[in-house]
Formats: C-alpha cells, structure tokens, sequence
C-alpha cells in the first residue's frame, strides 16, 4: 500500500473527492421541473430543498478537505508569508504598495499549495498509525479515499512546481523553499527514509531536524529573501531588517523544537504498536511534555526579555512603546503556557492535544507580531 502511495503521487494524477450518489426519492413522489421545484408545488418548497441538498454536497468535501490540510499547519503557513514580507518592508509605506502584494501572493499560492502536499502524504504514508492515533483525521477515518487524498496532494505539489517556475512571479529564494520544504517533508513520511517512523536503530532527532529546518530555516530565511527580491530595493532600514532575521530564525528555531517535541507525546500508543521509535516513548510522556513546555516557555519568556531591554535602548518613544507592548504580550504568553502546562496529565492524550493546538496558537500570535517587532 506505502508503494501505490508513492507512485500515486509520482504520477501526479488529479481527481476529485468522491460523493455519493444523491438519495432517490420515494415511490409516488412528485416529478421535479429542471429548477428543481415539484411540478404542481406552488410553495417552492422543491426549489428550497434542492438548494440545501446542493450545499449539503459542496458542504461536505470542503469540510472534509479543509481537514486533509491539517488546519493549524496551513494556517501557520498562511500568517508566516505576509509577516515575513511586511518584516523586510524598509518602512510601514512600503508595506502598502502593490509590489508587496504581488509579492505575497506569487509566494502564498504555491507555499500553501506545498503545504498540503506535506500535510496530505503523511496522513497516506501514516495511515495505520493514525487509525489508532488520530482517527479522526479524513483518511484514517474512511471519509477520503486513499486514491482521491494521493490526488490531491499530487495536484498541490504539481501546482506549486508551476507557479514556484513561474518566472514572472517568483524568485529563487521561493524556488529553494518550495522545492527544500518538498523533499523534506517527503523524507519525513515517505519511504525509503521515512524519517517520521524511526525504527529503534535510527534517532529520532532527524525527525525533528526536518521539522526545525522547515518552520525555522527554509521558512523564514528564504520568504524573507524573496521578499527583498521582488518587493523590496537595498537601503540602511533593509539592513536593519536583515540583522534582525537571524534572531527571528533563532527564535522560531526554538519554537519547533518545542512542537517537535510535543507533537508526539499524545501518539505513544501507536507508535508503539509500529515500532516507531519516539523520544515519548524512550523517555516517558511527562518527561517529554514537561521539556517541551519548558522549551516553549523559555522562548516567549527570553523574547519578552529582549524586546524589554531593545525598549529601553529604543531611538523614539513611538518605538520604545511598541517594543514594550510586545514584551508585555508574549511575556503573558509566556505565563499563560506555563500555567496551562503546570495543569496537564501528560498521560491524558486528549489534555496533551489540547495543550499542543495551544503551542499552535502561540506560533500564530508570534506571527502576527513580527511586523512590529523592530
């Protein structure tokens, strides 16, 4: 089955979520005119009911979609793009132009399009293990066939592949973060490397890596620099921003390693029943969750601390006050993880889910924040 996957996607075949065939109607019901509405039914009430069986079907596979995206991953892709634009802008003005918006979204489209190529492959390559760790995720669950999910990560990956080439839109830099968040994510769920099923003679820190080199480096390094390219001339506030990314690289590089950490802490019961090799289960659950947290918390606290004293040093007091907004929002961030961190069973999946859609939360916040962060 992991073979037809890979070749499935190899071949990049494009199809549709399957939907079943409309209920007929009882015998004796009324003949319905081409609108829809019963012949003979005055009220309209055909017509009405024809147009909520209409949104029921489009309702359903857009639901069932957004799922396969795996939502806290697109979104987070979704907030990092424009952040990391409006974070090169030279001025606030710049931030307004119709260069930046050309360049946010000849980046967006094939990022978000990647995006659901990674998420949807680990959910095919996974599927045994999400039965029984995650169940209600559309493929594990039944509600997507394997072929149409196999589809529609091909088709993302081969749309991004096109708008990524397109040389009137993008730029090498979002040429290398397309094409190294691709083979990453298919090293981390694919065969032959399969680095997300670690077997017990291989670490599971490359699992992790992957993680760290996509959300951290490739990310952030490479959006950032296609923003330069495309929106953006050189100048004394470029230089600025571009001293300033090596700490957002260092900072969300800690934040991964924190989601790495936590991501597999709920899943112990399935990795085990497959022999995957995670630190969760080589070190315990509440180990793990309480290094994750601590590494979550330690990074908003220590951000907080250098936008407080960067507030301090500040040139005008406009920018001494938004470097100290900020300070004071993450480190509240900071207090809030640690006290819902303090509250939780490690040994209870759903509280460790929970707590980890919360670290997700806070990856979005510190998104929304980079703009000001200057």
């Amino acid at each position: 089955m992991r073979v037809a996957v890979v070749v499935a996607l190899g071949a990049a075949a494009v199809g549709a979520l399957r939907m079943p065939p409309a209920r007929r109607g009882a015998l004796g019901a009324p003949r319905r005119s081409a609108r829809g509405a019963a012949v003979g039914d005055p009220s309209g009430a055909g017509g009405v009911a024809s147009a909520q069986l209409l949104l029921a079907r489009v309702a359903r596979p857009a639901r069932v979609g957004w799922r396969f995206t795996r939502p806290h991953t697109f979104v987070g892709t979704a907030l990092s793009v424009p952040a990391l634009h409006a974070l090169a802008a030279p001025s606030a003005a710049a931030a307004l132009t119709p260069a930046f918006a050309a360049s946010v979204c000849a980046a967006l489209g094939p990022a978000l399009l990647v995006n659901v190529f990674i998420t949807g492959l680990n959910q095919l390559c996974d599927v045994d293990i999400d039965r029984v760790n995650k169940p209600h995720l559309p493929v594990a669950s039944g509600e997507l066939a394997m072929r149409d999910g196999a589809a529609i990560a091909a088709a993302a990956l081969a749309g991004a592949a096109l708008l990524g080439c397109d040389a009137r839109l993008g730029s090498e830099p979002l040429r290398r973060v397309l094409l190294g968040s691709a083979l990453l994510g298919f090293a981390y769920s694919a065969p032959p490397l399969r680095l997300k099923r670690s077997p017990e003679r291989r670490s599971p820190a490359l699992a992790a890596a992957c993680i760290v080199a996509v959300r951290a480096v490739l990310v952030n390094t490479c959006f950032y620099a296609h923003a330069a390219a495309r929106a953006f001339p050189e100048g004394a506030a470029r230089a600025a921003a571009d001293a300033r990314l090596g700490l957002v690289v260092a900072f969300f590089g800690a934040f991964s390693v924190a989601i790495a950490l936590m991501k597999d802490v709920p899943d112990v019961a399935g990795d085990a029943r497959y022999g995957v090799r995670t630190l969760s289960r080589a070190l315990g659950r509440q180990r793990v969750f309480d290094g994750a947290a601590a590494v979550l918390v330690a990074t908003l606290a220590a951000a907080a601390a250098g936008l407080a004293a960067a507030a301090a040093a500040a040139e005008t007091a406009a920018r001494a006050a938004t470097r100290a907004g900020l300070a004071a929002v993450l480190a509240a961030a900071a207090a809030d993880a640690a006290a819902r961190a303090r509250a939780v069973d490690a040994e209870a999946g759903g509280a460790v889910a929970a707590f980890y859609m919360h670290l997700w939360k806070c990856f979005f916040l510190c998104y929304a924040l980079l703009p000001f962060a200057r």
